[in-house]
């Protein structure tokens, strides 16, 4: 019996793949092992996957052990949000997640990295698992297939930075098999299987379902349309009952989350940036991206390994054999070319090419098939694929300033290798036939190119000095360190907590591991209502990534969202009005102020949205603090907020009151530096320094225009002497620039006053979900100085812009602390989970509707009242008034639709597969 089981296993192609991931890994990711990192990367894998990891493992934990409430609408999560909209993007669907519970916390670095390695092993599974059952394959190509389709550049880089995006790559195989196996038999079993995938993509991740609902909807129509003898009804009519059913039964989960999708920062977002087509060096990149992942444009993410490149070739030469695969790569290369296609698969949105990842399956298949059957080849095969590489290498040397690193010069290499290996022994294929030189030469190949794309852009994640991986000693530190920030209120934590490693990441959410309440959140979802307050009182550090952020350390606007104490490290600026603690909390300087609004308070005016928006954004920022902003015109009553509102005023200015500044930096004014001198009272001295500007317009250089400014530039460099070589240099900037974008309209401006340095940043259109166009912008500038007046701004070092320039100064600590008193605060506050109660203060019962800081959702909603509730101040629940106790309650908006509509699913589901075996017992 052992050596019948030694002997099926050595056959098993399982088998052999196990061995092939072992060896690959071990060569590109055995300095894990040796150097106590973990694959948890400064970056979101930091910011984002490791907090939703813990944070869901501590409340399913407590959930199970000590029978405590998850609530549902979470108060950790910056200003609070709905848990399931929060969390449903990373770990409530993934099935990975689950078997964490069994550890304990302290060792969850551990099983991240493990996980993330044990879902890239299972892409390989998948694959086989579903190859063999749609095409006949011999175990080389089937092995050849798998790895292909496991080690590319998409699985290089999300294993680093985005684990749990790589689990699509497991699904997508079960997918289109299951498509295929209901499209092609009549057997009832095959929808029980189509179901099942179907409710386990949209219950993992919502988006990624999404993204595989397209892939897999563009191949059953090019089935049906290549193959018309399956186009039958029946079919027909299974693959669509299965796919309903399937969605129904997660409801539960999915409902939700597109609820909050909907109302999410990242709707309205221009379609596709703007773009109508994209720069040039996106299509010159794109023969290079089939092999390297070395540029990786618009996510367009290859990094295939040459065998598969080929197998696309060899499929596309045989179109009638092949011809559901062929009109994929062809619905595939145009779908590429246009940004719109990029922003239409990516729910109308930016121009990502994030699915492209579904083409690694018809690569694979195209590589297992060309290999089960190379005898087949031929010599214009052989040179077609010849000419493909050839263009992927000019490609990677004129898209890399035509300068050939050693990793794109052995990718090519290994391209060319394994073709010439394919034409050399075609003629004396039957001479190899009875020996293993051919699969094993194949395979030894395969594998160095897979090690090559495995490390691709990581290689310097081995020295310890550039790697951007996180020890697990580091990462347990960090964990506990959470603990240390104040607990009885909200916070803003500084950016740079963990500024000593490598790496650019937003730590915002990692307070809430520790139950802490910062207010700046990094989630992918992000409410719409608060961008809108932010973008109304134009808050630069937001973007629908992050809709509240910092408030740029806006004194008044902390103030009133309740912020207590702010961290921030020594020799950066605090919030005016937050005075020292004394203590240092994880390297950074805590920073507290009494002096905050409540959740829940009365304003004792009331102002149109209209009549608010003419105000300026410093204005604004005043008055919010007692005038509750509502849609409708109602009229102002002028009382002491207005009077605090007031006290928002413009600074005088030598020669540009009220004027625009236009720049033109051809004329290159002081390399970009202007200096402005301010008229500054010595009343206003202690008070809050605001820029605004308005009306900006920036026009990017073209590429004419660059070239003139750098050789101009290079000329008026005095310290090059006789070494000056125009020639020389004009060569080396072609070389370097003739491929490369422009800005896409990015640029900044730098702005200085006395050592308070701040700037403003506008994203290019290249930068896909962070792309947020603004006309206008205020920067805060912190505290007024004695004996300062100068403010001085660096512009763009290239193009062309123009803005109205106006300098505001805030009240004083005094006057705000003063209006912040004249609201009155809710009484006997009690906030439990998805539950709030409270009184309404006694002296402003003829107040309609008090106002609040909790986001706004419809969830939110009064005890014995279905009613959706007002929002005001742009982006809060209004609370109607009324005398006794107030109790207002949370429930996620379409769970409960959504727990019905699963329920009505699993009795179909149920229905159908014991229907299913009834019928098997009766034949």
């Amino acid at each position: 019996m052992e050596g019948i089981f030694l002997k099926r296993t050595f056959k098993s192609t399982y088998f052999w793949y196990s061995v092939m991931f072992l060896i690959v890994t071990l060569v590109t990711m055995g300095f894990l092992f040796v150097g106590g990192v973990s694959l948890v990367e400064n970056n979101d894998g930091i910011g984002q996957h490791f907090p939703a990891l813990i944070y869901w493992h501590n409340e399913v934990i407590n959930l199970l052990l000590h029978h405590s409430y998850i609530p549902k609408f979470d108060w950790h999560f910056g200003l609070g949000q709905d848990t399931i909209g929060v969390l449903s993007y990373y770990v409530i669907g993934d099935i990975f997640f689950y078997p964490s519970l069994i550890f304990p916390a302290s060792l969850l670095g551990y099983y991240y990295t493990v996980a993330a390695i044990f879902r890239v092993y299972l892409i390989g599974i998948s694959f086989i698992f579903a190859a063999k059952r749609i095409s006949k394959l011999s175990q080389i190509g089937l092995l050849i297939g798998a790895l292909v389709y496991t080690f590319s550049g998409y699985t290089s880089r999300v294993l680093y930075t985005h684990p749990f995006f790589s689990t699509a790559l497991i699904i997508l195989p079960l997918l289109v098999l299951n498509v295929y196996k209901v499209s092609t038999s009549a057997n009832k079993r095959n929808r029980i299987g189509l179901t099942l995938v179907v409710a386990w993509a949209l219950v993992n991740n919502f988006y990624f379902g999404e993204l595989l609902g397209i892939g897999t909807f563009v191949f059953w129509i090019s089935l049906l349309a290549t193959h018309r003898e399956l186009v039958r009804v029946k079919s027909i009519l299974s693959v669509i009952l299965s796919v309903i059913t399937g969605a129904m039964i997660s409801a539960v989960i999915l409902l939700p989350s597109l609820i909050q999708v909907m109302g999410s920062a990242r709707t309205g977002h221009q379609l596709a940036n703007g773009l109508s087509v994209y720069p040039l060096s996106y299509y010159v990149s794109l023969p290079g991206t089939l092999i390297s992942n070395f540029n990786m444009e618009f996510w367009v993410v290859g990094g295939v390994i040459g065998f598969g490149v080929m197998g696309c070739v060899w499929s596309l030469r045989r179109w009638k054999q092949f011809k559901t695969t062929n009109v994929i790569f062809l619905l595939a290369v145009l779908a590429v070319m246009f940004p719109v296609v990029a922003a239409f698969i990516n729910g109308g949105s930016s121009p990502s090419n994030r699915w492209v990842f579904m083409l690694l399956f018809p690569i694979a298949l195209s590589a297992a098939r060309m290999v089960t059957n190379c005898v087949s080849l031929s010599n214009k095969d052989i040179l077609i694929m010849f000419v493909v590489g050839i263009l992927s290498a000019f490609s990677l040397f004129a898209i890399s300033g035509f300068n050939v690193g050693f990793s794109a010069a052995f990718v090519v290499f290994t391209f060319f290798a394994e073709l010439v290996f394919l034409s050399v022994p075609l003629k004396k294929m039957g001479s190899y036939g009875n020996t293993l030189i051919v699969p094993l030469f194949m395979i030894f190949m395969t594998l160095i190119n897979a090690a090559v794309i495995m490390r691709g852009t990581h290689t310097n994640q081995w020295d310890s000095e550039k790697s951007e991986l996180i020890s697990y000693s580091a990462l347990r530190k960090i964990v506990s360190e959470q603990n240390n920030y104040y607990t009885h209120g909200r916070i803003l934590v500084g950016n740079d907590e963990l500024g000593a490693f490598k790496g650019v990441a937003r730590y915002g959410n990692l307070p809430s591991i520790g139950g802490k309440h910062n207010i700046e959140s990094y989630w992918s979802l992000q409410n719409n209502d608060l961008f809108k307050f932010s973008k109304a009182l134009q808050n630069k550090a937001a973007n629908p990534n992050i809709a509240i952020s910092n408030l740029d350390n806006r004194s008044i606007l902390l103030k009133y969202l309740g912020v207590k104490h702010v961290y921030v490290r020594p020799g950066s600026g605090a919030p005016l009005g937050y005075k020292a603690t004394g203590r240092l909390v994880n390297g950074q300087i805590d920073y507290s102020t009494s002096n905050v609004l409540p959740l829940v308070f009365a304003q004792k005016e009331r102002c149109s949205a209209r009549k608010f928006s003419r105000l300026s954004p410093s204005s604004k920022e005043g008055a919010i603090i007692g005038t509750q902003v509502v849609n409708g015109a109602i009229k102002v009553r002028q009382e002491a907020s207005a009077d605090f509102a007031s006290q928002i005023v413009p600074i005088k200015r030598g020669s540009v009151v009220h004027q625009s500044i236009t720049v033109h930096r051809a004329q290159n004014l002081n390399n970009g530096a202007k200096s402005i001198n301010l008229c500054l009272e010595k009343s206003m001295q202690g008070r809050e320094l605001h820029v605004s500007l308005q009306n900006i317009v920036y026009v990017p250089y073209s590429f004419r225009q660059r070239y003139s400014n750098a050789v101009n530039q290079y000329n008026a460099n005095g310290a090059m002497g006789n070494r000056r070589n125009t020639r020389l240099f004009k060569m080396n900037w072609l070389k370097n620039n003739l491929l490369s974008n422009s800005n896409g309209g990015l640029y900044s401006i730098n702005f200085n006053y006395g050592g308070y340095k701040n700037y403003f940043n506008q994203s290019g259109r290249y930068d896909l979900s962070f792309f947020n166009p603004e006309s206008a912008t205020t920067i805060n500038l912190g505290e007024v100085q004695r004996n300062n007046s100068t403010l001085t701004l660096t512009l763009p070092p290239t193009g062309y812009i123009s803005f109205k320039l106006t300098v505001w100064v805030t009240p004083s600590i005094k006057q705000t602390d003063l209006a912040i008193s004249q609201d009155d605060a809710a009484k006997s506050m009690k906030i439990s989970p998805d539950k709030i109660s409270f009184t309404s203060p006694d002296s402003v019962k003829k107040t309609a509707v008090l106002s609040s800081t909790i986001p706004y959702s419809t969830g939110w909603h009064l005890k014995g009242s279905d009613k959706i509730l007002p929002r005001v101040n742009y982006g809060f629940i209004g609370i109607p008034n009324k005398e006794g106790k107030i109790i207002l309650y949370y429930d996620t908006p379409g769970l409960r639709t959504g727990m019905l509509v699963t329920l009505l699913g699993l009795v179909a589901f149920a229905i159908e597969a014991f229907g299913y075996k009834g019928r098997q017992k009766k034949k």
